[in-house]
């Protein structure tokens, strides 16, 4: 069960407009993966985050709550983070400490934004002249299958990418789990900016010269 002061908290968020998309935009490191402009427009559907803890394993889960919206069917996207037990550990080499496992994606019609980025991507490659059968680019792999790929071959990315794969993400996940959740409010604010701080320091410093 939800605390009260998350309950009450879910109440007075409902009346502030596009409050999760600008505390996910202010964020200083999830900013940078919501660049583009479907990003940013989808964003703005998101009605509500919540973050669940599990009560059988050690792990949690992150829920996004959308309004209806032109990109995809479904109200609800989540992301599962839990922790393996040392039996799964010895069954299956190199594993990852994390298991993950997220919704799949309803993308209505002509609008799967990661075919779309993946398309802009593959259209901003350079035509190569020297041969006609080379394989597909580092930059296409990346666009196609790795999350919210920030490699210099891809000019594009979309946040939603994160659901597109299980490959554990644990660092993502905690910026919500850990950051976020917890207090929206300051990155609302903008006041994790460190623009902010250091504009600060330098308005303190000019007093003392006064």
């Amino acid at each position: 069960r939800k605390q009260p002061i998350y309950e009450q908290r879910e109440q007075a968020i409902k009346k502030i407009p596009n409050f999760w998309a600008t505390v996910i935009e202010n964020h200083p490191m999830l900013g940078p993966l919501v660049t583009e402009p479907e990003d940013q427009e989808l964003l703005t559907y998101l009605k509500n985050i919540r973050v669940v803890e599990h009560t059988e394993a050690i792990g949690y889960r992150i829920i996004f709550e959308f309004r209806p919206n032109p990109y995809f069917e479904n109200t609800e996207l989540w992301k599962d983070y839990r922790s393996r037990t040392e039996a799964e550990m010895e069954a299956e080499e190199d594993a990852d400490p994390i298991a993950e496992t997220s919704s799949p994606i309803t993308w209505k019609e002509g609008k799967n934004l990661i075919e779309i980025m993946t398309q802009r991507n593959n259209e901003a490659q350079p035509t190569a002249t020297t041969s006609t059968t080379e394989e597909p680019t580092a930059g296409h792999k990346h666009a196609r299958d790795v999350p919210m790929c920030m490699c210099e071959e891809c000019e594009h990315s979309t946040f939603f990418e994160w659901w597109s794969t299980e490959e554990a993400d644990a660092h993502l996940g905690a910026l919500f789990r850990e950051d976020i959740y917890p207090d929206p409010l300051r990155f609302y604010l903008g006041e994790d900016d460190p623009d902010s701080d250091v504009e600060s320091q330098d308005e303190e410093n000019a007093e003392d010269v006064d």
